[in-house]
């Protein structure tokens, strides 16, 4: 189950996420988050899938659903649905404003990072934009 305050409590080492070929996994005990029983967020990235005598998820972290939708994989608005997926895998509620929004934010941040990129010592105009 979960809590009002967004985050869900589990027993440790147990609940990771579902992976693309997997349907389960656990956490490895040598990751930092194996032994917490609440975790702050709903979302864990990780480095490393390991089969032993199960699949354990290693280099795990939880991640806010904000920076999923800043920086995750392909973004989707359903406005008529009032829900932002990423990688058409992670679905979060938000009313069509907020949804582009962050959908014209992230625009921003890619280019502004591209920009960095692909000239790292001059300015960027989008970067004046975006510190403003």
């Amino acid at each position: 189950g979960g809590s009002t305050d967004g985050t869900r409590e589990r027993p440790p080492g147990r609940g990771a996420p579902a992976s693309a070929d997997e349907s389960t996994a656990s956490l490895h005990p040598c990751c930092l988050v194996h032994d917490a029983t609440k975790l702050d967020h709903g979302c864990l990235v990780f480095r490393e899938l390991v089969r032993t005598s199960k699949v354990y998820v290693r280099d795990a972290t939880t991640v806010p659903p904000l920076a999923l939708l800043l920086f995750g994989g392909a973004l989707t608005v359903h406005h008529e649905r009032h829900v932002v997926s990423v990688d058409a895998r992670l679905h979060f509620k938000a009313d069509a404003k907020t949804a582009t929004l962050v959908k014209l934010l992230r625009r921003e941040l890619e280019a502004t990072m591209l920009d960095k990129i692909q000239r790292p010592a001059e300015p960027s105009p989008r970067e004046a934009r975006l510190t403003a």
